[in-house]
């Protein structure tokens, strides 16, 4: 297990949540498997259910790339189902200008159906159209 799992563990169990790392480790690639490939942790409260994927703050776009481009099928079922996405980068910050001291800070993202369409009406515009259009006019 991560440490920024470990820390997004600790932070909603301090907040009143039943946390579960559903993530699981594959000795034979030597990689983690999220579930759906897309959730670390499940936080559960009555009435709600929270997908997390944790990371440093560094690995934040290949993060939101993979949960906005690789996997916007699952998520979008996940949101429509009612449930809720959160992205939650951690970021290593000194306590005092000029000290050697830092914490962790969380940077939490949530994940929306308006930020998944907009994603998605994004990259459609940025090139794959473009691509569409010259493999359609080739012979077969």
């Amino acid at each position: 297990m991560s440490k920024y799992t470990q820390k997004t563990l600790e932070l909603y169990r301090d907040q009143g949540f039943m946390c579960q790392v559903v993530e699981r480790w594959q000795p034979h690639s030597g990689r983690r498997i999220d579930l759906f490939g897309v959730v670390d942790i499940i936080a559960l409260t009555p009435g709600k259910l929270i997908g997390i994927q944790s990371t440093s703050y560094a690995g934040r776009r290949e993060h939101q790339k993979k949960i906005y481009d690789e996997h916007n099928l699952v998520v979008k079922w996940w949101l429509e189902a009612g449930n809720e996405l959160l992205l939650v980068c951690w970021k290593k910050a000194k306590i005092k200008r000029g000290g050697v001291a830092f914490r962790y800070t969380p940077l939490i993202e949530p994940i929306t159906l308006d930020g998944l369409l907009l994603n998605a009406r994004k990259s459609t515009s940025d090139g794959s159209m473009a691509q569409a259009k010259t493999t359609k006019n080739q012979p077969d």
